[in-house]
């Protein structure tokens, strides 16, 4: 099942995945003033140390780089485009 949180701008700002009552995914969206998406972050679900499945602590970070109104960058933990 897919759910989707959209803020007052019809913005996506929330995301979860789930399956069997558990969720795989969830992404948190940030948004500049302009409207222009700055951020993601995503956490997926993993198995800890004790053998439990849940998400992970560290997210998967994205930012977006801006030049009016087009992008200019797309940086992660290890990529730069």
């Amino acid at each position: 099942t897919h759910h989707y949180h959209y803020d007052s701008q019809h913005r996506l700002v929330f995301y979860t995945r789930i399956q069997h009552g558990e969720p795989l995914v969830e992404s948190r969206y940030l948004y500049d003033p302009l409207g222009r998406r700055t951020g993601k972050r995503v956490w997926r679900r993993e198995r800890d140390l004790t053998g439990w499945m849940s998400l992970s602590r560290k997210p998967e970070v994205t930012w977006y780089g801006w030049d009016g109104d087009h992008l200019t960058t797309v940086q992660t933990d290890t990529t730069r485009i």
